[in-house]
């Protein structure tokens, strides 16, 4: 079995949670996506740049995981 460092494990569980928490909230009530804009939107933008980061020949971070955490789409291209 792999461990990962304690850190890595602490920031997926953080992304893990932060994901479940909006996606109740607006599974709840849809209008809510409004209110959680911008917290849905700095979620999302944590994520990609962690992508970003983890494809880039120049960054040195331990997180692999950034694939496997999901976007949170709202607005117009979530009723798409």
């Amino acid at each position: 079995m792999v461990r990962l460092p304690i850190n890595v494990t602490n920031k997926r569980a953080e992304l893990e949670t932060r994901y479940e928490i909006l996606t109740k909230a607006m599974e709840q009530d849809a209008s809510k996506s409004v209110v959680l804009a911008e917290d849905i939107a700095e979620y999302n933008a944590e994520v990609l740049q962690g992508r970003n980061k983890m494809r880039s020949i120049f960054s040195c971070t331990t997180y692999v995981f950034w694939d496997e955490i999901p976007l949170i789409e709202y607005g117009e291209t979530a009723d798409e």
